[in-house]
């Protein structure tokens, strides 16, 4: 009996002790812990951006937890980071101050169409530095994948989405009112994919609804202009290293030398003071790491981390700050919204909710395009929403005239055929649409831009912009895209351009000392060259006249040999005795 009751003991505290260390799994919020309510539990502390581990607080946060020492999952279960967090309330305060901003626009004007460019969740880190705590290729997803909590990120996104802009959204998938699109990079499309999942999410015990597959469109990574900014374009390359070289960047680091210098030698283990990459890398490992709870060295303080943040930020930015680079890598993506928004209007498109998942130079690119350039880069899970709005005063009878074709506005959703058969003739329809809608009637809708769910002002507009401002202002940023021909003149590489490069002197001396060196290193080989044909030749000559036979000369005496038959007469009378010999002519033939 006493054993059983030690046993029972233990276990009591065995479950009350993992009850404290995990808190309870889920919480659902009471009715006087609302965020109207005057409970002081029931307020919250409203985030002014959208921080994706604040979100997920909120709903199923995973407990991800790592050990810096041995740089593995915590626990047996590699699952346990996925343990939901206790919750206070849901859905957040900033959530519910955005969807009042929304609920006080519908007052005046009518929501006809959101465009949402994200960024993907939490993922693993691309590179690393001698001293991380995790390197890449110890996390279990893989280099690059997105990890459980950039899941979840996703998920809460599309239930935030659901929450602002309810009574909006459709219920359920539909073709006509949905349309994705997602670089075709595995992190980018399972963002998508949850978040759709979670937008569309329904509680009920019925496993079949709850789940709404939602198809995702993508294209070639080589060919996606319009979510991979910049590629394939050879100017853009030259842009970014011109920037690299300029006379900011190298003002930047002198001012940080011995900052840098510690970075390298004492946090990084790099052995050398740090450039402006190994910031970058820094950076991006530790804002992975972050995300996923993993503790970090005791010198990798807040000063430290703000640093890097500020000098990634200023650096990252300052790529996209000209109006080229702009032009080059954010003008495709934004003249499709523009494409976007002038044929909602027009009738020609049914899509309610449009979604270009991406990441952080996608948004970072369309950002410069719309004059916007923030001091940080766009962290995990961040947007831009463009919200479409029209004032209440309707033309009469409902009807829109755009270009020869008059469309009824209570008829927008139509069959899937029809889109199509529209489609086909929107180039016709917007080629004489300005004929029959002039830039005066696009004054009667508006653009609204939220930036990680802070409205925006844009340069040269107000904070709730027109549509014909608006257009006026992205068309001239986004000229490179119109064609393709025009585009492959933009993205041709300009050699001779380098000396029309202003405020880097820098790089116009080494550049200069390039080419002088280039020049000399020619005439070098050349030289060597000339030396090595010239010994060939006269190698070659000597050998031709050294060969050639010599004429005989008069003086020269020749030795002429006697006959066989004279030689052995002389012989055989040299060896007779004078005793013996005849006397000349007594010859006697016998």
């Amino acid at each position: 009996m006493t054993l059983r009751l030690l046993a029972l003991g233990v276990l009591l505290v065995l479950l009350v002790g993992e009850f404290g260390r995990t808190g309870p799994l889920v919480r659902l919020p009471t009715g006087d812990e609302s965020p109207n309510s005057s409970n002081p539990k029931g307020r919250q502390r409203a985030l002014s951006d959208l921080d994706v581990r604040s979100s997920l607080e909120a709903v199923l946060t995973a407990n991800s937890t790592r050990s810096r020492s041995s740089g593995r999952l915590v626990g047996a279960d590699p699952l346990e980071r996925l343990a939901p967090r206790r919750v206070e309330s849901w859905p957040p305060l900033w959530a519910h101050r955005v969807r009042e901003e929304v609920l006080a626009a519908n007052q005046n004007t009518s929501l006809i169409m959101i465009i949402e460019v994200c960024r993907h969740g939490a993922r693993v880190p691309l590179g690393t530095y001698p001293r991380d705590p995790l390197p890449y290729h110890k996390w279990p997803e893989g280099i690059g994948q997105l990890t459980p909590i950039g899941i979840h990120q996703q998920f809460e996104l599309g239930r935030i989405l659901r929450y602002v802009y309810d009574g909006f959204l459709p219920v359920r998938y539909n073709v006509v009112d949905v349309h994705v699109r997602s670089s075709d990079i595995d992190r980018a499309l399972v963002s998508a994919t949850n978040q759709l999942l979670g937008l569309f999410y329904t509680n009920t015990s019925d496993t079949r609804v709850q789940y709404q597959p939602v198809p995702v469109h993508t294209i070639e990574t080589s060919q996606d202009i319009m979510m991979l900014p910049g590629v394939g374009c050879a100017r853009w390359q030259e842009l970014k290293m011109q920037t690299r070289l300029s006379g900011a960047w190298r003002e930047l680091e002198a001012a940080n030398q011995l900052w840098l210098e510690y970075l390298g030698r004492n946090i990084l283990g790099l052995g050398r003071p740090a450039t402006l990459d190994d910031v970058a890398t820094a950076y991006d490992v530790w804002e992975c790491d972050a995300a996923q709870g993993i503790e970090l060295p005791p010198e990798v303080n807040h000063s430290v981390r703000e640093r890097v943040r500020t000098l990634y930020g200023f650096c990252f930015a300052d790529l996209y700050r000209s109006a080229e680079a702009a032009n080059l890598t954010g003008g495709p993506l934004a003249l499709h919204i523009l494409n976007l928004l002038r044929t909602k209007i027009a009738g020609l498109r049914t899509e309610k909710f449009v979604l270009f998942s991406g990441h952080d130079t996608t948004l970072a690119a369309l950002l410069a395009v719309l004059g916007m350039h923030p001091e940080r880069a766009p962290p995990f899970g961040s947007t831009i929403i463009v919200e479409l709005r029209e004032l209440h005063q309707q033309p009469p009878n409902g009807i829109l005239k755009a270009g020869s074709a008059a469309i009824s506005t209570s008829d927008i959703r139509t069959a899937p055929n029809a889109q199509r058969q529209r489609e086909q003739q929107l180039p016709q329809m917007l080629q004489r649409s300005d004929d029959f809608m002039p830039w005066e009637a696009l004054d009667k809708w508006y653009v609204v831009v939220r930036y990680n769910w802070e409205v925006f002002e844009l340069p040269g507009c107000e904070p709730i912009c027109t549509l014909r401002r608006f257009m006026e202002l992205v068309s001239k940023r986004s000229s490179s895209a119109r064609s393709s021909e025009i585009r492959a003149e933009a993205c041709r590489p300009s050699k001779n351009d380098w000396l029309t490069v202003t405020n880097t002197p820098d790089y116009i001396a080494r550049d200069t000392a390039r080419r002088k060196w280039g020049v000399v290193f020619i005439l070098g080989v050349l030289s060597g060259v000339l030396v090595f044909l010239g010994c060939v030749a006269i190698f070659w000559l000597g050998w031709r006249l050294g060969t050639r036979q010599k004429p005989q000369s008069l003086y020269n005496p020749v030795t002429v040999e006697p006959l066989g038959w004279e030689s052995s007469r002389t012989r055989s009378s040299s060896e007779a005795t004078p005793a013996t010999l005849s006397p000349v002519g007594a010859y006697e033939i016998t």
